[in-house]
């Protein structure tokens, strides 16, 4: 047993690996925390690295980040066309999504329900809308009269 553990193991290291490469995750540290980033080491041309430096001296924007947070500090910032660290980003949040779709759908597609037609579904499983059950209901009459 321990061997089939330590088997797997290994193989979701290398799979992990295969996904996200640690060169490649050394190189864009910068989008992590631009502050506080190695800039010589990053893979960054001479104009890139000057925009970074003018960049991580700026004290407002340092704050920004700091309150804001990695995602929503790039989303909401006007230089993230500069840098392109939503392309960078972008790459986790599609691979989740892609995960989490087909997780759902193997949920949703058993041998109890094999429907042909599954969006409506998926749909509802993959929103992250929470609908309020308490007024659906009180639009709908219970038990209907004939």
């Amino acid at each position: 047993m321990c061997d089939d553990i330590c088997s797997h193991l290994e193989t979701l290291r290398s799979q992990f690996e295969n996904y996200f490469p640690s060169s490649k995750y050394d190189e864009v540290s910068w989008v992590r925390d631009p502050f506080h980033c190695d800039i010589e080491n990053n893979k960054l041309s001479l104009n890139e690295r000057e925009q970074l430096i003018e960049f991580s001296n700026d004290a407002g924007l340092k704050i920004k980040f700091q309150a804001e947070g990695t995602v929503n500090f790039w989303t909401s910032s006007p230089v993230e066309r500069e840098y392109s660290a939503l392309k960078i980003i972008i790459q986790f949040a599609s691979t989740y999504l892609c995960e989490k779709g087909f997780s759902s759908l193997t949920q949703i597609k058993t041998k109890y329900r094999n429907r042909l037609d599954v969006c409506a579904d998926l749909r509802l499983k993959l929103t992250s809308i929470h609908p309020n059950i308490e007024q659906l209901c009180k639009g709908r009459q219970a038990h209907p009269s004939h």
